[in-house]
């Protein structure tokens, strides 16, 4: 079925919306020098004649003629994009940039720490060290401990070796190694030919003493670790983000970390997680922070701070500005208004990907070379409601239909009524 409308209406319309182009507006002057379809009243649009003449309110009946096919989207003039502030940019191809926040929490490494635990049961007679956090040297003493069963491996040591017993003496000597006894303390027992009694256990290597609970006295089963002797020439700088992280993270990647009272650090990542990518884990990754640089800033294990990290695709991409970007809503997709043309902008609607600070990647939907609205997009966007709406309102108003030529208006009386155009 045709759409109608009266011509010198609906370029009244345009012309108040700023929707028509002079084209547009000649079409509708072209519409009026074809044959009316029908006549109608301008206060009655139910009344409806087949030619010109007078509505039973004594004025001029309005022609009604067919309507254009119509155009997709919004036409706006010059004048009507001044006003909006409308801009358009083309969609091109290039990598995406973004920037992740998170966490940063300094920690010593862990492979390069070295818990002290006993294979036998024992005794702590002294404690050297005051405190965990306590920095120490090789060989520095950590603990004082009696094991009775190193006592007797000695006694049988020194039995044998008293006796000439070669074999037998062998035999103690591989069973205290085995059992932990320290290999300085075995030298001791060879040279001295005394008993070892207590043992005391010195640092592996240099390093920060951490898990230390242990207190002189106490009494401590095989198995139980008796405390932590970490190295502490580097700290690793833990880092977390979100897992809305849009691209792939890299070792070699740089990030900045800041933590309370200190300056911000530029590091590098040595790790990425691989395996977080995906789902609710976060992103964890690694960076290194040298001891003389982390003693500059005052930097302790245990610090807690904020990372920032600037990452970039490492591929072009097809991409859009996030600004012409129209957010679907309730299920909807994600539209934005393409440029047609000089002055006619269209919604189209697009499946995106990754998205960075300013772009996001389209999957579908724009081509390079397309030209969207980067500017003015909600404006334009109200517009083209309101033409739609306007459109929608014509369409309810087709009378093609309609047949009043069987209406009977000779009972209505018009007599009182006032024509004379006086000053309302």
């Amino acid at each position: 079925m045709a759409k109608l409308f009266p011509p010198t209406v609906a370029g009244l319309a345009l012309l108040a919306l700023g929707l028509g182009s002079p084209e547009s507006l000649a079409q509708a002057e072209k519409d009026e020098a074809r044959a009316p379809l029908y006549w109608v009243a301008p206060m009655d649009p139910n009344y409806r004649r087949p030619g010109p003449g007078k509505s039973p309110m004594g004025m001029d009946l309005i022609p009604v003629y067919e309507a254009p096919a119509s155009t997709p989207g919004v036409q706006v003039s010059a004048e009507r994009r001044e006003a909006f502030g409308v801009r358009v940019a083309p969609i091109d191809a290039g990598p995406l940039k973004g920037t992740l926040r998170g966490s940063a929490v300094l920690s010593l490494p862990e492979d390069q720490r070295t818990r002290l635990v006993l294979r036998e049961d024992g005794w702590i007679t002294a404690r050297h060290i005051p405190s965990e956090g306590t920095r120490v040297v090789q060989g520095e003493p950590l603990l004082s401990i009696d094991v009775p069963a190193w006592a007797q491996d000695q006694e049988a040591w020194l039995d044998a070796d008293h006796r000439g017993d070669a074999p037998l003496r062998t035999a103690a000597a591989q069973r205290l190694r085995r059992t932990g006894f320290p290999a300085e303390a075995l030298e001791a027992l060879r040279t001295l030919k005394q008993l070892q009694n207590p043992i005391v256990l010195r640092a592996p290597h240099d390093g920060l003493v951490e898990a230390l609970s242990l207190t002189t006295g106490a009494f401590v089963a095989a198995g139980t670790p008796m405390m932590t002797v970490a190295q502490d020439d580097a700290l690793w700088v833990e880092l977390y983000f979100s897992p809305t992280a849009q691209d792939p993270i890299h070792p070699g990647a740089a990030v900045r970390v800041a933590f309370p009272q200190a300056d911000p650090l530029p590091l590098n990542l040595s790790w990425v997680d691989g395996q977080a990518a995906t789902g609710s884990r976060r992103l964890h990754a690694r960076a290194v922070v040298g001891r003389p640089l982390a003693e500059s800033h005052g930097l302790r294990p245990g610090a807690v701070g904020e990372a920032t990290l600037q990452w970039e695709s490492q591929a072009s991409v097809t991409r859009v500005p996030l600004s012409a970007v129209l957010r679907g809503v309730d299920g909807a997709p994600d539209q934005v208004l393409k440029a047609v043309g000089a002055d006619r902008f269209v919604p189209v609607p697009i499946h995106l990907g990754r998205r960075g600070a300013a772009f996001a990647e389209v999957h579908h939907g724009l081509q390079p070379g397309d030209r969207v609205v980067v500017q003015g997009t909600f404006l334009l966007e109200t517009e083209a409601n309101r033409a739609a709406e306007l459109a929608r309102l014509n369409a309810g108003d087709d009378h093609s239909t309609m047949d009043h030529s069987t209406m009977d208006h000779s009972t209505m009386d018009h007599s009182t009524m006032d024509h004379s155009g006086g000053d309302q």
